[in-house]
């Protein structure tokens, strides 16, 4: 982080090598080429992924591209609709428009050999996962996910789960704790086509960080003297 080298940004520019005051910020030699190859990737320093939504962008692209890797390593594409099954809820969180992008070039109606359709497929999911998904396309799959489960539920767990959605909507929950109530539901109903999601879990629980003070850990407030 702000490393002259490696830094990707808030690097101090000087105009010499001698005493003077810095007249610009930007990233570091050779973080500043990282960007210009790789723009489209995950890319961030120790500093940036402190905050949790950053980490969380983060670490989501860099498992996606890996499980992509695997498509590419099979170079099939019933490999590639797999990979796509399994990402249409994070797809659809991040971009609807690339996920209908992406829908498309995996359709294939011209039949393109694999070896063709699959760097256009990654080119077209790094464009779509460029930025983080806002909260409300995050609600949009909560409610597209329930839509597959409702018809199991009774009137007071439907009740419940709606209060909950608009409890995360106004910032009274995070997350995961609205999209837990889902995965609850499916160790009892599991639908086909939500059990796989990635949306669900997109990078390994061990990697998972939360504030201390959001899980009521840390220095005890009220030591008895």
């Amino acid at each position: 982080n702000k490393s002259p080298t490696s830094g990707i940004a808030n690097v101090n520019v000087y105009p010499s090598g001698g005493k003077s005051r810095a007249i610009e910020k930007g990233p570091g030699f050779f973080g500043k080429r990282i960007l210009q190859a790789f723009s489209d990737y995950p890319i961030e320093d120790e500093g940036r992924i402190r905050n949790l939504r950053i980490r969380e962008h983060f670490l989501t692209r860099v498992f996606m591209l890996a499980d992509f890797r695997q498509v590419e390593s099979g170079g099939t594409m019933s490999a590639l609709v797999k990979f796509h099954s399994e990402n249409k809820l994070l797809l659809m969180a991040y971009s609807q428009a690339g996920l209908a992008t992406l829908g498309r070039i995996v359709a294939n109606a011209p039949h393109y050999p694999p070896h063709t359709i699959i760097p256009e497929y990654r080119r077209a999911l790094l464009k779509a996962t460029r930025l983080p998904p806002r909260y409300t396309s995050h609600i949009n799959v909560l409610l597209h996910s329930f839509g597959y489960i409702s018809d199991h539920l009774s009137s007071e767990e439907k009740r419940f789960f709606l209060e909950q959605v608009e409890a995360y909507r106004s910032g009274r929950l995070p997350l995961p704790a609205v999209r837990i109530i889902i995965q609850t539901w499916l160790l009892i109903y599991p639908v086909a086509y939500l059990k796989n999601q990635t949306w669900f879990a997109p990078y390994p629980d061990g990697l998972v960080s939360l504030p201390a003070e959001e899980l009521q850990r840390g220095r005890e407030m009220y030591e008895q003297s």
